[in-house]
C-alpha cells in the first residue's frame, strides 16, 4: 500500500492543476463508513477523527481519502474507498493499527524524533516538510511493522483499553516478514529519502546513521531497520528509483542496557 501511496505522489506532481480541478469529493459521503469501520476494527468514537481530504484524482475512479485520527494518539491514516458502495478497500488501505502505533511511538518518544531531526540535517535528507507538500503527511521516514499474528493480540488489547505502551510491547516483538513492502521489516523502521538533485552523489550510508542513534541513547529495547534510498526531485520532475544500487539499509537490536547489535545490512543491486 505504501508503494501505491508513493505512486499516486509522484502522479499527482506530474498533473497540472487544472485537470485535477472538480476531483474533490464531499467528505461527508465517506464519514460514516469510515467512522463505522474505525469504531467496529479499532473501538475510535466519533469526533475523534476528522477527514482531511477525499479525491478520485485523474483517471481514478476510488476515493483517496486522508483521514487524522485525534485520540487517543494522534496520527494519519490513508483510505480507498469506493466510489460507489462506499466500502473501504481493506487491502489499498493503511493498516490502521499500525498508524495509531506510530502515532503512540511518537507520543512517547519525543527524544527519538529529536534526534532524527538533526539526522536529516546532517546527512541533507528529506525533512518531514519537503517530502510532500500537497498531501498531509506525518514523519514520512517511521513506519511500523508488526507480525501479523501478533497484531491481531494487540488490536483486542487496544480495542479494550484504548492504550499503547510502546516500550513494553517492543519489548516482546519479533521481527516481522514484510507483508506490504520490502523495505519495511524491523518494527519501527526509519526510512529516509535522499535527493539526487543538486546533491552530491554520494548517498548517506545508514550505519552512520545506526551510530548516531548509538550515540544519542535514545532509542529504546526492540528491533530497528535504518533505510536510505534515493529520489530525484527537481522543479520539473520527481522520481524514486528502487533499484538503485546506492540504496541501503541496516538492520538492528537494541537490548534492554542500550547495546546495538546489526542484524544484517542490505545494498541494492
Amino acid at each position: 500500500m505504501r508503494k501505491l501511496k508513493v505512486t499516486v505522489f509522484i502522479l499527482l506532481l506530474c498533473i497540472p492543476l487544472s485537470l485535477l480541478s472538480g476531483c474533490v469529493e464531499n467528505t461527508k459521503l465517506v464519514e460514516k463508513p469510515i467512522g463505522d469501520y474505525l469504531s467496529e476494527n479499532y473501538g475510535i468514537k466519533d469526533g475523534d477523527f476528522k477527514i482531511l481530504s477525499s479525491y478520485s484524482g485523474f483517471g481514478i475512479s476510488d476515493l483517496q481519502t486522508y483521514v487524522e485520527i485525534k485520540k487517543p494518539y494522534h496520527t494519519l491514516a490513508f483510505f480507498i474507498v469506493d466510489k460507489n458502495s462506499h466500502e473501504i478497500d481493506k487491502n489499498s488501505s493503511d493498516d490502521v493499527f499500525l498508524e495509531i502505533f506510530k502515532g503512540a511511538y511518537v507520543e512517547q518518544h519525543r527524544d527519538v524524533l529529536k534526534q532524527s531531526d538533526k539526522i536529516t540535517k546532517k546527512y541533507n535528507l528529506l525533512s518531514e516538510f519537503s517530502f510532500n507538500k500537497k498531501n498531509p503527511n506525518f514523519y514520512y521516514y517511521l513506519h511500523i511493522d508488526i507480525d501479523e499474528q501478533q497484531e491481531k493480540e494487540l488490536i483486542e488489547n487496544f480495542k479494550r483499553d484504548q492504550k499503547i505502551n510502546t516500550d513494553n510491547i517492543m519489548k516482546m516483538l519479533k521481527d516481522s516478514k514484510p507483508r506490504d513492502h520490502a523495505n519495511y521489516i524491523g518494527v519501527i523502521n526509519f526510512s529516509y529519502y535522499y535527493n539526487t538533485y543538486k546533491n552530491s552523489e554520494t548517498v548517506p550510508n545508514a550505519q552512520s546513521i545506526m551510530d548516531d542513534f548509538e550515540k544519542s541513547h535514545v532509542l529504546t529495547e526492540g528491533i530497528y531497520k535504518i533505510g536510505v534510498k534515493t529520489m530525484y526531485s527537481s522543479p520539473n520532475e520527481t522520481s524514486v528509483d528502487r533499484t538503485d544500487s546506492r540504496n541501503n539499509s541496516v538492520m538492528f537490536t537494541v537490548d534492554e542496557q542500550g547495546k546495538f547489535e546489526i542484524l544484517k545490512t542490505t545494498v541494492d543491486s
